[in-house]
């Protein structure tokens, strides 16, 4: 639909797609390690990382039509500076998201490590696949497939499923199109955007500007007074279940990493050594017993 054109939508469609197998064999060959089913998974996030840049790419080509800086009539100068302003606004996004899932390469968890890696990635090759072969299907469908002659509104004109959709918009609702020969205009989004968008925030960027550095302070405040540390770790279960219970004693009172700490206690009540039970070993609440306390003051309890 945004596209207008059912080739460049399947060629969008298929070099976002295809990303995914060229990784894989890059994962496989150069990195030998094995394909886990969570690394499937980047699928969905790429289709739209995918689509986002072939978006950018096309609407850079559109938007080089009302450029004074070039011919446009000159296709080669045209395809040159759409993808000169596309390229620096891929290459930030893509550095951004593959520099994000690589921040994820660090942790100790292994499946965690290899599906940021591998989600790196697929971002890295789709953007290569956007700028060489989708801008390749953009001048193939402007040189071979458009046909200047065909006007909106009519079949296999420009427009969604070769223009079935504004044949219907045409007939149906009495929409009317400019003829094919007449001068391009702009699209209503970028008409939006250059005038009423623009006055709007000219004539208030002072106020929009106090007012946004204003939500920021209040925010910072009330992030500070309300925002407590955290006197417990939150519970793993439901608190009331001996294992949630047991599992939560056992990580708390005993060491899982490194050496394991002995603990040596005297003067507690042999069959009820502890009060209360805490978080932690330092909030349990000992029972003493007199009796034991004693023990340790002569030279036999000691050695006992």
């Amino acid at each position: 639909f945004s596209l207008e054109s059912a080739f460049l939508a399947s060629c969008a469609m298929f070099e976002i797609v295809f990303s995914l197998p060229v990784t894989c064999s890059v994962w496989a060959v150069f990195f030998n390690q094995k394909i886990e089913f969570f690394q499937m998974l980047t699928i969905y996030m790429i289709l739209g990382i995918g689509a986002d840049d072939a978006f950018v790419l096309y609407d850079a080509w559109l938007q080089a039509r009302f450029t004074d800086e070039i011919d446009v009539n000159d296709k080669g100068a045209r395809f040159a500076w759409a993808y000169r302003r596309s390229f620096k606004a891929m290459v930030v996004t893509t550095a951004t998201t593959c520099g994000s899932f690589l921040i994820g390469a660090a942790s100790p968890l292994p499946q965690v490590r290899n599906f940021c890696i591998f989600a790196a990635l697929v971002v890295f090759i789709d953007w290569v696949f956007c700028e060489t072969f989708f801008a390749s299907a953009i001048m193939v469908c402007d040189r071979f497939i458009h046909n200047p002659a065909k006007q909106k509104g009519t079949c296999l004109g420009p427009g969604c499923c070769c223009g079935c959709c504004r044949v219907i918009a045409a007939t149906c609702c009495k929409v009317k199109y400019p003829p094919a020969d007449a001068a391009p205009e702009k699209r209503w989004m970028e008409k939006f955007c250059e005038g009423k968008l623009f006055n709007c925030l000219n004539k208030c960027k002072i106020l929009l500007i106090v007012v946004w550095l204003l939500l920021t302070a209040l925010a910072c405040v009330s992030a500070g007074v309300q925002l407590r540390t955290a006197e417990k770790t939150p519970p793993i279960g439901r608190e009331n279940l001996d294992a949630t219970r047991g599992i939560e004693i056992l990580l708390k009172q005993f060491s899982l990493f490194g050496v394991p700490t002995t603990n040596i206690g005297w003067g507690l009540n042999k069959m009820e050594p502890v009060q209360e039970w805490g978080n932690t070993h330092d909030d349990d609440v000992a029972r003493l017993d007199p009796a034991e306390i004693a023990k340790i003051t002569t030279p036999a309890g000691q050695l006992e």
